[in-house]
């Protein structure tokens, strides 16, 4: 039986890739409320993509009462629906 050798490039991406982190508040505004949303992230992705970035980072979405940026959750229990 022969053995056939693919060859992996040696990139690592964790040294190479582009990462532009989100803060979702302050990134887009759709709905004209005065906050960021995700449908603002979503809208700039093929800008995103056209400046050459390869991983977004996005920062903390969920409820907050704000006392640390969007890091300190409100809620600590957020149900999951098992299948």
């Amino acid at each position: 039986m022969s053995q056939v050798s693919e060859k992996v490039p040696d990139r690592k991406w964790w040294k190479e890739a582009i990462v532009y982190q989100i803060y979702p508040a302050s990134f887009l505004d759709t709905d004209s409320n005065g906050i960021g949303n995700i449908n603002g992230i979503t809208a700039k992705l093929d800008y995103l993509k056209e400046l050459g970035v390869d991983i977004l980072w996005i920062s903390p979405i969920y409820e907050s009462p704000q006392k640390d940026m969007g890091y300190d959750i409100a809620r600590t229990h957020f149900p999951m629906r098992l299948k």
